[in-house]
């Protein structure tokens, strides 16, 4: 028997179990089956049928051990910085350095479960914090799980295209609801009076920008002659500039 499809039913519904005959272990000479589970029968009879073909023509390769922290470094690495915005990049450094690999780090990637991603959101709400390898006992808030399981589903789908699992763990775990807040304006009068505690100084004309068009810190020191019409009183916002801490 070279492979077969399994039925599993269970709490969480079915699913369906593709096992494949892999040959014999080159060492001991056991037998060796792979296993792979998947949500519905046709991708399950999918990924059998490739996996024996592969195995008749001699060009299937067991898949590397890879853990969840070697892949998500390397995939920060080859991915966010080639595609990210400098601020984007180092927000997603520290999820995944001072959260995710101290949580999640050690386990083998194809093995990353639904629960274990659901168990950990729970513990970083409940107060489980971490800085590195020293917890803070700090809860996070749901906002910010939630920013954690947007990383984290974006690595898993990149490696679910590169068939390193055969599905993302991330999409059966719902986030957190995002806490909204009510967004306060600053009062004209005080907005003015900040305006003038700047008057003279070197400060006054990025506070001044600041304060009445909104724009960030980044798209300020940006901004140079060429985005300026003194004519019409435009002001276009087209870049940022960034220091991130490996410049």
């Amino acid at each position: 028997m070279r492979g077969r499809i399994v039925k599993n039913e269970g709490k969480r519904g079915v699913s369906y179990s593709a096992i494949v005959d892999i040959g014999p272990d080159p060492v001991t000479g056991d037998r060796k089956r792979k296993k792979e589970t998947f949500s519905g029968k046709k991708e399950a009879e999918k990924w059998l049928a490739k996996t024996i073909v592969e195995i008749n023509k001699g060009t299937y390769v067991e898949p590397a051990k890879t853990s969840v922290r070697e892949w998500l470094l390397d995939w920060l690495k080859s991915y966010g910085k080639q595609n990210l915005a400098p601020t984007t990049y180092q927000g997603y450094k520290i999820i995944i350095e001072k959260h995710l690999i101290p949580e999640l780090g050690a386990i083998p990637l194809r093995d990353l479960k639904p629960k274990h991603i659901r168990d950990y959101y729970q513990k970083a709400l409940d107060g489980g914090r971490v800085d590195g390898k020293k917890a803070l006992g700090k809860s996070l808030s749901p906002t910010t799980v939630s920013q954690h399981h947007r990383v984290l589903r974006e690595a898993l789908q990149h490696a679910l295209e590169l068939e390193m699992i055969a599905r993302n763990p991330a999409d059966a775990v719902k986030p957190p609801k995002k806490v909204k807040h009510e967004i306060k304006f600053l009062p004209v009068e005080d907005a003015n009076k900040i305006i003038d505690l700047f008057k003279g100084t070197y400060m006054f004309i990025p506070v001044f920008l600041a304060v009445t068009t909104g724009a960030r810190r980044a798209e300020i020191l940006a901004l140079t002659w060429d985005d300026v019409d003194l004519k019409k009183g435009i002001i276009n916002i087209r870049r940022g500039l960034y220091v991130t801490k490996e410049q």
